[in-house]
């Protein structure tokens, strides 16, 4: 996970030249990451959870990771 992060945050950095940014990363890893079990309830919710648990690790992965 860390590799992957550290990873996502460099493409994040580099947003000018390849127009990914925080929101069009958590949008493509949030589903894919954080897929639930059971898909019941509201998936748009879901949704939204999970980009913005993605978002939260991209923005404080030094402090997730510790380093």
């Amino acid at each position: 996970m860390q590799i992957l992060f550290r990873h996502l945050k460099r493409v994040i950095e580099n947003g000018g030249k390849n127009r990914m940014t925080y929101q069009r990363i958590v949008i493509v890893f949030g589903p894919t990451l954080l897929k639930p079990e059971k898909e019941t309830g509201n998936i748009v919710v879901h949704t939204i959870y999970q980009n913005q648990i993605i978002e939260l690790i991209l923005l404080e992965k030094n402090s997730v990771f510790g380093y």
